[in-house]
């Protein structure tokens, strides 16, 4: 069976508890832990117009995925969650990728087109707050809950079918 290994994110990148989530569809969906840990603001630009801004997401549950053009493994997981930001986006969730500082930034089109992305893939990462730690592990996801605070960072490639159940229960939360 495979694991999802999460950290949880208050504070951000202090020593944590390491939780494992089981994802097998026949269990019921993982607690996703509290955090009063609030996500830094930000804008991050896009190459198809306007920026990215944390504060239009508000009421949303957001998964901001850190990515890098030359990543294979970043590569591999952007067609789960461009279905994933299909198949839940009238549930309230929004899916943005934000590129590695040395991204190849003229390929997001080719990218996105490529992978069925359909969500905003911004530009590198320096827009983002220091808050969203070292960057060092591509890819990187964030779950932030729709009262906007960060509830799991995750380090390392994952699948539609290991988000999933976590998603799912951050949508089942009631909106603040």
């Amino acid at each position: 069976m495979k694991h999802l290994r999460t950290r949880l994110a208050a504070p951000l990148f202090s020593a944590g508890l390491l939780l494992s989530a089981c994802t097998a569809r026949a269990q019921p969906w993982p607690e996703v832990p509290a955090s009063a840990e609030v996500a830094a603001a930000f804008s991050v630009p896009t190459p198809a117009g306007p920026s990215v801004q944390l504060s239009d997401l508000a009421g949303k549950v957001v998964v901001l995925n850190l990515w890098a053009t030359w990543c294979a493994p970043c590569l591999q997981e952007l067609p789960d969650l461009g279905r994933m930001a299909r198949d839940l986006d009238g549930e309230g969730l929004r899916v943005v990728g934000v590129a590695e500082a040395q991204s190849d930034t003229s390929r997001f089109a080719a990218l996105a087109t490529r992978y069925a992305v359909g969500y905003p893939l911004a530009f590198p990462d320096t827009a983002l707050p220091a808050s969203y730690g070292p960057r060092n592990v591509w890819p990187s996801t964030f779950l932030i809950d729709r009262a906007g605070r960060v509830r799991l960072y995750l380090q390392g490639p994952t699948t539609y079918d290991e988000l999933l159940p976590l998603v799912k229960s951050l949508l089942a939360e009631p909106a603040p």
